[in-house]
């Protein structure tokens, strides 16, 4: 399978595109490399799309530190990716799925692969058309959403989509509780905190 049709074979088969991916039983280490690889790519694309288009000086005051360092975003979004993989791997254990967390991973990391393409493909059309830009970017959320749910039911081998969004669903609360567990743990280790 070459890069255009797997692209292709993504955009309006994507659980075709899934199965083949989840096929080539790339080893861990190299999914786990193409992770951060991928990461690395999308804070490279966010911080060259600050630098070309600057935010408003007022939204740059109130923007988190994170933004402002293309090597801690990279790191943000490495660690942000790396705990979305695994709420949806379990929670796709939890709902039945019988995948294997590589699974979840191979379609993860070319998902996000894809990801980087499109936001460059933004970033020089917003110094064009700004509104298209804008207008592109949304079609291409739901196309994403649709895309995910197809890569995690071919993931998890539920041939259900509906399951498929199940998990993104309870994934998204895991990802809520831990975030509000932690927040509790370092609030309550911060002098003066809750």
């Amino acid at each position: 399978m070459n890069w255009k049709e797997a692209v292709r074979e993504t955009l309006f088969t994507p659980k075709v595109a899934a199965e083949r991916l989840i096929a080539l039983n790339l080893n861990h280490q190299i999914l786990w490399s193409a992770v951060v690889l991928v990461a690395v790519l999308n804070a490279l694309v966010v911080s060259l799309g600050m630098q070309l288009m600057p935010p408003d000086p007022e939204v740059l005051k109130i923007m988190p530190a994170v933004m402002r360092s293309p090597a801690m975003l990279a790191i943000f979004i490495a660690g942000g990716l790396v705990i979305t993989i695994h709420a949806l791997y379990w929670a796709g254990r939890m709902l039945g799925g019988q995948g294997a967390l590589g699974h979840v991973l191979v379609v993860l990391a070319w998902l996000q692969f894809l990801n980087v393409v499109v936001h460059v493909g933004l970033l020089l059309l917003s110094g064009l058309s700004p509104g298209v830009a804008d207008t592109l970017s949304f079609v291409a959320s739901v196309w994403g959403i649709w895309i995910l749910v197809a890569f995690l039911d071919a993931a998890h081998g539920f041939n259900n989509p509906i399951r498929a969004i199940a998990v993104l669903l309870l994934a998204f609360g895991l990802m809520m509780a831990g975030l509000f567990i932690l927040s509790v743990l370092i609030g309550s280790t911060v002098p003066g905190g809750a």
